[in-house]
């Protein structure tokens, strides 16, 4: 999307990495006071496999709730549900990663969520650029479905952020 978009930002760390929330908290405590804008972006089913995580989460959101360049942008249950968005106006009960990659794949047939695969620039340009979706359509359905307690994204509030970048 960087590059689809000409988005001018730094991304750490870099595609699906397993990042645990005390992880995440560090890396916003050491990026915060230099002023840029810090978008936190993870699969909400992730934290919520376990209650001391979800809890950990939830204490950082608090935390940070007043300082406005930090921004939570979490999908529920995996960011595939907001890449599905580009295609599919849809809020269904999701119960897993698995459910909304196959739900995905019948858009982009050989998606994988693996690096290699997500390094390839052409599947993003096609979802958020292409004839019957984009990211514009994405954004408001995500807007729609955002106080969802199954399936949301807040990926569009990065969007609207990084937007600012151009």
């Amino acid at each position: 999307m960087k590059n689809v978009f000409g988005y001018k930002c730094t991304i750490r760390p870099r595609f699906f990495c397993k990042t645990c929330v005390s992880q995440i908290e560090k890396q916003i405590k050491e990026v915060y006071e230099s002023g840029v804008t810090i978008l936190c972006v993870t699969d909400a089913d992730v934290a919520k496999r376990t209650s001391a995580e979800q809890q950990r989460l939830n204490a950082l959101k608090a935390e940070c709730k007043n300082k406005k360049n930090v921004i939570f942008c979490d999908s529920m249950p995996c960011i595939e549900y907001w890449f599905l968005l580009h295609y599919k106006d849809t809020c269904p009960t999701y119960d897993n990663t698995q459910q909304v990659v196959r739900d995905l794949k019948k858009f982009i047939k050989n998606y994988e969520k693996t690096k290699d695969f997500l390094e390839k620039e052409k599947w993003a340009k096609e979802m958020s650029k292409g004839q019957n979706t984009n990211i514009d359509k994405a954004c408001a359905r995500a807007k729609k479905y955002k106080n969802s307690s199954t399936s949301y994204s807040k990926i569009y509030l990065a969007i609207e952020e990084l937007n600012k970048t151009l």
